[in-house]
C-alpha cells in the first residue's frame, strides 16, 4: 500500500502540511503476524485471540483479512493505527491492566434518490426513542443485521430505535478490547452492506441535520477485577477498586486532548452539544446521561460519551486507553460525582471542547508536553493534527451543511 494512502482525505488529496510523501509503501499484514516489540508477558496472549481473516456473509466468496502496516524496514510502520493500539494495550498489560470494551453502535437509514446520490430521505416516521413503529418498519433489516453479525462472530447484545427518524442503535457484547475493535469494524461493514441488499444507505456520521439528533459510538469500559468489585462506598464510588477510580480519573481529565481521535471531525462537535446526552461537560457521574463518563449503577463498567463513527476507532480507544493509564501512573483522584444536569451548574464545570479546533491544540499541547509520545509517535500527531486542519480549512471553503452532506453519503 501506498504509504501516502493513510493520509489521503475523502474530498481533496492529502493535507498540505503532510509530511508523508507520495514515495514509499507500508505492507499490510495479518493481526496474528509477530511485529510489536511488547513490553509485556501478556501481550502475546492477548492479541493471539484476534482474528486475521473474517469471510463476508454478503459476499461467500469474500474475506477481509484484519491488518496491521509494516514498514519498508521490517518494523511496525510508525503512522499504523492499529500500532498506536497495540502499544497503548501493551503499557497497560504491563501493569497488569486488562480492558473489556462493548459498544454501542447508533446509525441512519436513509432511502435515496436514484437521480442525486447525496439526496438522502431519513427512512421511517419515528421520532421518539425505543418507538414500536419505527422497529416495526425496519424489522426485516434488523433481523437480517443480526444474522449477519453474528455468522461474522460479532455478538450483538441488543438492538433498538432510537430518538430520531430512521435513527437505530445495535449494541455489542463487550469482549477484551482488541477483539471488541474488531467487532465495531465488522460491524459497520455488515450494517452498510444489508442496508444495502434492503436497498436503505446507512450513515454513521455524529450528525445528519439541524435540528435532528446526532450517532454516537459510546463505548462501555472496564479493567478486570476493578469494576463490578463489591458494595460499599470506597473513595468516590464504591464498587470500583482504587486503580479503577484512577483509572476514571484519567480517562476524564484526558478527554480534552483525546477528542482528537475520539471526535475528530468537525460534524463530531455538532452532537457535542450540552443537553443532548452526548457528554458535552468535563463530569462523571452515577448512571447521569448528561456526564462524559457514565459509570453503571451495578459498578460493572463506565461509558464514554464522547466517541463516534467518524473517528478510526484504533486511533481512538489507543487515546482513551493511554489517558486512563496516565490516571493510574499519576495516583489521580476523581472528582465528586455529578448528579444533575451539568449544564444547570456549567459555571461550576468545565465544558469539553466544542469545535475541532479546540482538541486540536489539547491534541498538540499535549504532544508537546510529552504525553502522548509512548502511543501516538511524533509523526502520527503531525499527520493526525494536519488531517485535521486540512478538514477545518475545507469546512470554511464549503460550509457545514455541504459538508455534511457529502459525508452522509462516505460514513
Amino acid at each position: 500500500m501506498a504509504r501516502a494512502c493513510m493520509v489521503l482525505m475523502p474530498w481533496l488529496d492529502m493535507p498540505s502540511s503532510s509530511r508523508i510523501t507520495p514515495a514509499g509503501s507500508a505492507t499490510l499484514i495479518p493481526m496474528s503476524h509477530p511485529l510489536h516489540k511488547a513490553v509485556s508477558a501478556a501481550y502475546e496472549a492477548l492479541t493471539a485471540r484476534v482474528r486475521d481473516r473474517v469471510a463476508l456473509p454478503w459476499h461467500p466468496n469474500h474475506e477481509v483479512v484484519l491488518s496491521k502496516m509494516r514498514g519498508a524496514d521490517g518494523e511496525a510502520w510508525e503512522h499504523c493505527p492499529k500500532g498506536a493500539l497495540l502499544r497503548a494495550v501493551d503499557l497497560l498489560a504491563a501493569k497488569g491492566l486488562f480492558v473489556q470494551a462493548g459498544f454501542e453502535l447508533e446509525f441512519a437509514l436513509f432511502t435515496q434518490d436514484g437521480s442525486n446520490a447525496t439526496q438522502l430521505t431519513p427512512y421511517g416516521r419515528g421520532t421518539s426513542y425505543a418507538l414500536f413503529d419505527q422497529m416495526d418498519m425496519a424489522g426485516g433489516f434488523l433481523d437480517d443485521v443480526t444474522v449477519c453479525l453474528e455468522q461474522m462472530g460479532v455478538e450483538v447484545a441488543m438492538v433498538h430505535a432510537e430518538a430520531s427518524t430512521g435513527q437505530y442503535e445495535v449494541v455489542l457484547r463487550h469482549k477484551a478490547v482488541l477483539q471488541a475493535v474488531q467487532d465495531v469494524t465488522l460491524a459497520r461493514m455488515g450494517i452498510k452492506a444489508v442496508a444495502r441488499k434492503h436497498g436503505l444507505v446507512t450513515s454513521f456520521v455524529p450528525n445528519f441535520g439541524d435540528g435532528l439528533g446526532g450517532s454516537g459510538c459510546h463505548v462501555h469500559l472496564s479493567l478486570d477485577g476493578h469494576f463490578g468489585v463489591g458494595g460499599g462506598e470506597g473513595g468516590k464510588c464504591g464498587g470500583v477498586s482504587e486503580t479503577g477510580q484512577q483509572w476514571m480519573a484519567g480517562i476524564l481529565a484526558g478527554l480534552p486532548w483525546a477528542m482528537c481521535v475520539t471526535n475528530g471531525s468537525c460534524l463530531s462537535y455538532l452532537r457535542m452539544l450540552p443537553m443532548y446526552w452526548a457528554g458535552a461537560y468535563q463530569v462523571w457521574g452515577v448512571d447521569n446521561k448528561e456526564a462524559a463518563l457514565r459509570l453503571a449503577e451495578d459498578r460493572s463498567n463506565v461509558e464514554v460519551k464522547a466517541l463516534d463513527s467518524v473517528s478510526n476507532v484504533d486511533l481512538a480507544m489507543a487515546g482513551l486507553l493511554l489517558a486512563g493509564l496516565q490516571g493510574v501512573e499519576a495516583g489521580m483522584e476523581l472528582p465528586e460525582a455529578c448528579q444533575v444536569d451539568p449544564h444547570t451548574v456549567q459555571a461550576e464545570v468545565k465544558r469539553l471542547p466544542g469545535t475541532l479546533e479546540e482538541s486540536v491544540v489539547e491534541f498538540e499541547e499535549a504532544a508537546q508536553g510529552g504525553r502522548l509520545e509512548r502511543v501516538f509517535t511524533k509523526e502520527m500527531v503531525h499527520e493526525i493534527c494536519s488531517a485535521r486542519v486540512a478538514e477545518i480549512e475545507f469546512v470554511k471553503k464549503v460550509g457545514i451543511k455541504e459538508f455534511r452532506k457529502r459525508m452522509m453519503t462516505l460514513h
